[in-house]
């Protein structure tokens, strides 16, 4: 029985000890915001800027004008006169069908180029069975290059011929290869949900050649004299964006409305002006009504 109250009463000294902790402790937070500081911060003026959207894509690098070649009629493989690369010209034999069946031999029917250009694709082996419907080479004139690539539905609105962008392959990672949207698919495809879209290189090079895999990065219209400042600078409390600004030297926060993001540059839709100072360094820190201390300003000089 007088374990029972030892017991009782210590849980009571417990739960006491407990309340005038956290009593304690909330009246140290309310003392410490009650407490002046000051917080180090960096700032920089607000100023108009071009910023320019862009995605980044894979693509194909085709001939501009390809042609794929079918035979005239059923058979096998006897033999090709090319190799993958090879120049041919309209009229050349490339390759012969054997339409022989067995115990009936036919002549070797001839599979002609239909136009001048380079074999683009891998001619078939000795021996494979091919069809009128079987594209057995493809000859692409690779004096003019071209790059296809697929374009997200989400960008379809956004998408216009005219459009620049940068290629590059992996052969000369380090290069940049301009090109420009050629043409643009009128459709959609329901399966990949995507827009087939060509472009052509702004300059011949023949470092290029059909069949490289490249990134594309598309640059879309550009929106210039925009109100932007560093992605850092903007933050959310109670579920509004908002930047900060000094006053009397104490922070002070602006409600704002942002647009697009660029490269950690945001567009500012409202709530600012162009020369307007807000801290871009420190803000995690502050709080309306804190105290700052500004260090390594940067105003712009316009």
């Amino acid at each position: 029985m007088n374990i029972k109250k030892t017991g009782y009463l210590f849980c009571i000294i417990s739960l006491a000890c407990i309340m005038m902790l956290t009593s304690c402790t909330d009246d140290n937070e309310e003392k410490a915001a009650e407490q002046n500081y000051t917080v180090a911060v960096k700032t920089a003026a607000v100023t108009a800027q071009t910023l320019q959207p862009y995605i980044e894509l894979n693509g194909n690098i085709e001939a501009k004008n390809s042609v794929s070649v079918y035979p005239n009629i059923a058979g096998k493989i006897a033999g090709t006169r090319v190799n993958l690369g090879s120049y041919v010209k309209k009229g050349e034999v490339i390759l012969y069908v054997d339409p022989s069946t067995p115990g009936v031999s036919y002549s070797l029917s001839q599979i002609t180029a239909p136009i001048s250009g380079s074999i683009v694709s891998i001619p078939p082996q000795y021996g494979v069975k091919v069809t009128t419907d079987t594209p057995v080479i493809t000859i692409g004139d690779l004096s003019q290059l071209e790059v296809k690539t697929y374009i997200p539905e989400k960008y379809f609105g956004t998408l216009q011929v005219g459009l620049t962008a940068e290629v590059r392959v992996e052969a000369y990672s380090n290069v940049t290869f301009g090109a420009t949207v050629k043409s643009i698919s009128p459709v959609v495809d329901p399966n990949s949900r995507t827009v087939e879209t060509i472009l052509q290189f702004d300059q011949k090079d023949n470092r290029i050649t059909a069949g490289m895999f490249s990134k594309v990065k598309l640059y879309f219209t550009s929106y210039k004299d925009v109100i932007a400042v560093a992605e850092n600078a903007v933050t959310v409390r109670k579920d509004q964006l908002i930047v900060f600004t000094i006053e009397d030297g104490k922070a002070k926060s602006l409600p704002i409305e942002k647009g697009i993001t660029v490269d950690g540059m945001v567009q500012i839709v409202s709530g600012l002006n162009v020369g307007d100072v807000i801290i871009t360094e420190g803000i995690n820190a502050v709080l309306d009504g804190t105290e700052v201390t500004v260090i390594d300003e940067q105003h712009s000089d316009s």
